[in-house]
C-alpha cells in the first residue's frame, strides 16, 4: 500500500515538473489546421475508415531537412503543414485536388508526390484513372504522370496506396 501511494505521489510530482518546464510555444503568423477525427457523431470530418475493408490513408507524417511535414487530405484539397524538429508549427498551404479521389502521398529523397484518381465504371481505355504529381521539396509542381483506363473501375477503394523509390 505504501509503495502504491509513493508511486502516485512521485508520478504527480513528475507531471507537475514536466508541465512547468515545457517550452513556451512560439506564436506564428498562421496557426496549424485543427481537424476533428472524432467518430462519435455524423459530422463530416476527415477520418480514417477502421472497418474491415481497407481504404486509402488520409494523413501522413514525414521528416525532411527542416523538421517534419504533415499531409492531410480534406474535401477537394490537400493540407501541407511544416513543423520544425521541436514540432513547432512553421507554415501551411493547400493544394487543390486534380482528380476526385485522393490516393496518397510519398516523400522521396529529392521530391514529394501526391496521387489522385477517378472512377471509371465503364472501364474506358481512354479515361485517366490515376495521376501522380511530382513536386520539389518546396512544393513547386514539376510535372505529372497518368495511367489510363482499362480494367480500373474504382482506384484506391479497397487498399492503401504504397510507393517506393528505386534508382532515383
Amino acid at each position: 500500500m505504501k509503495k502504491a501511494v509513493l508511486t502516485v505521489i512521485f508520478t504527480a510530482i513528475l507531471f507537475i515538473i514536466l508541465l512547468h518546464t515545457a517550452p513556451a510555444r512560439a506564436s506564428a503568423v498562421t496557426e496549424p489546421e485543427l481537424t476533428n477525427n472524432d467518430m462519435s457523431d455524423d459530422t463530416p470530418v476527415f477520418r480514417h475508415d477502421y472497418t474491415i475493408r481497407a481504404s486509402a490513408a488520409g494523413m501522413y507524417l514525414a521528416s525532411n531537412s527542416t523538421g517534419y511535414i504533415r499531409i492531410e487530405h480534406m474535401p477537394q484539397k490537400t493540407l501541407i503543414e511544416q513543423y520544425d524538429f521541436n514540432f513547432q508549427f512553421q507554415w501551411k498551404q493547400y493544394i487543390a485536388d486534380e482528380l476526385e479521389r485522393f490516393g496518397g502521398f510519398y516523400a522521396g529523397k529529392d521530391h514529394y508526390f501526391l496521387v489522385y484518381g477517378q472512377y471509371n465504371p465503364n472501364e474506358e481505355d481512354t479515361k485517366e484513372v490515376i495521376r501522380v504529381m511530382k513536386y520539389d521539396l518546396n512544393w513547386n509542381r514539376l510535372g505529372s504522370a497518368s495511367i489510363f483506363g482499362e480494367q480500373v473501375w474504382k482506384p484506391f477503394a479497397f487498399g492503401s496506396l504504397q510507393m517506393v523509390e528505386y534508382g532515383g
